[in-house]
């Protein structure tokens, strides 16, 4: 019996980035990722820019969420910053972010969705509010021992 493995060596996709940028195969990017982290080894405002660079390109993939948290839990492990660094890209992704939410249309059930949801969550954040002051009340008139009272 007789296993052939084929090789393949990342760095010789250096040629080959406008096509890796290009392409649809999630594994085009982990690719890319690797072969800028190699270029900016020790650039790391270009290896910033880098980053946000695969980020874009990840965005208009159409990819799940999953896809997008794992691809991005791989470039971020690939592609460190240094810690003010990440800030400013954290920065620059939200803000981008924040105007895609902008131009995109809302329909009218995604507006009365979240309406919903907003309701919902102030609703649960004012049960839990008056559930913390009974619990801080019976804490203060019986002790740590209320507990078993608060249960009731």
């Amino acid at each position: 019996m007789r296993l052939k493995f084929p090789i393949i060596k990342l760095l010789d996709y250096r040629a080959k980035l406008r096509q890796l940028e290009r392409g649809q195969n999630p594994f085009a990017l982990v690719v890319l990722a690797h072969l800028r982290a190699l270029e900016t080894r020790r650039a790391p405002q270009k290896r910033m820019h880098a980053k946000l660079q695969l980020i874009r390109l990840m965005r208009g993939r159409g990819f799940t969420k999953k896809h997008i948290a794992e691809l991005l839990r791989f470039i971020d492990w690939v592609l460190t910053l240094p810690a003010e660094l990440e800030q400013q890209l954290t920065d620059t992704v939200e803000k981008e972010e924040e105007g895609m939410k902008r131009n995109k249309y809302v329909t009218s059930w995604e507006r009365i969705g979240e309406a919903k949801g907003l309701e919902k969550g102030l609703e649960q954040g004012q049960i839990r509010s008056l559930q913390t002051t009974i619990a801080d009340t019976l804490e203060l008139r019986f002790g740590t021992n209320s507990e078993g009272i608060l249960a009731e």
